[in-house]
């Protein structure tokens, strides 16, 4: 989840710094992204005091918080939409591979 989050949050940000008024739609096989915003879910957990469904600490929170702030300081609408891993879609198979290379990249470098 928290790779899947990075991403978003960094291809967020890059869309704020390149494409100050283009449409922004969020395309993740990550339900626990997806959901959170077409949910409302960041918003219940901030009103429960980041606790879940639950009443559990919400996982990842500085990670949410980070979103929660690069999504609000976009001057537009992001739509939210998941859509199936592993399915050809060009994008998220281009995402799934770059997200290996770079788990792989990690692990070497916590092996040094």
């Amino acid at each position: 989840n928290i790779g899947e989050m990075l991403g978003v949050i960094k291809g967020l940000e890059w869309c704020a710094a390149n494409y100050k008024n283009a449409r922004i739609t969020v395309k993740s096989d990550s339900s626990y992204i997806v959901n959170a915003w077409n949910d409302d879910w960041h918003a219940k957990w901030i009103l429960r005091s980041w606790k879940n469904s639950r009443n559990r600490p919400v996982a990842n929170k500085e990670n949410w918080l980070h979103m929660i702030k690069v999504v609000a300081g976009l001057d537009r609408l992001v739509e939210w939409e998941h859509v199936k891993s592993h399915s050809g879609i060009k994008w998220n198979e281009r995402c799934d591979v770059l997200a290996g290379k770079a788990r792989k990249e990690m692990i070497e470098w916590h092996r040094t």
